[in-house]
């Protein structure tokens, strides 16, 4: 009988959690974007690169790029897909970044300043972004591609 009580307060207590919906506290009020949509705060950037001010970071699977100081954050990036890596190009002009938009990740570049991400890799292994070249015009990138056999990665170099 006391198991299927306790089973029976489980139970409610975890529907009641799961549908209720949560108030957001005042403490916590999400700050305006550049866009005007409403973010929560930044809790967990990963990845980040820094160039000029300008700190480029992966937040909840997206590319975002913030002030030094971490003003004014702008989501580059909408995408279900997992986006990592994000390195600034030497001019600060572009970022590339590794997604997995297309079920592994290939390497992907976009304009700093926002706009529609480029793929500039195909390749069925994994292509994980390391940096750019000093000039700018290539993309570093380690990858697993062809390598089935010696089970290590190599790096990789493709133009923008």
């Amino acid at each position: 009988m006391s198991r299927r009580f306790t089973l029976g307060a489980v139970l409610l207590v975890a529907l009641t959690w799961a549908f209720v919906p949560s108030t957001p506290s005042a403490q916590s009020a999400p700050p305006a974007t550049a866009a005007g949509t409403q973010a929560g705060p930044i809790k967990l950037a990963r990845y980040p690169d820094y160039h000029a001010g300008r700190i480029a970071f992966s937040y909840m699977g997206d590319i975002w790029v913030a002030g030094e100081d971490g003003s004014n954050p702008v989501r580059l990036t909408v995408n279900t897909a997992r986006e990592t890596y994000p390195r600034f190009s030497p001019d600060g002009r572009w970022i590339a970044f590794s997604s997995n938009r297309f079920g592994n990740n290939d390497v992907f570049v976009v304009s700093a300043s926002g706009g529609t991400p480029r793929q500039l890799t195909f390749f069925s292994g994994a292509d994980d972004v390391v940096g750019w070249s000093r000039d700018g015009q290539q993309v570093l990138f380690r990858s697993a591609h062809a390598m089935a056999r010696s089970r290590t990665s190599r790096r990789c170099i493709r133009s923008r």
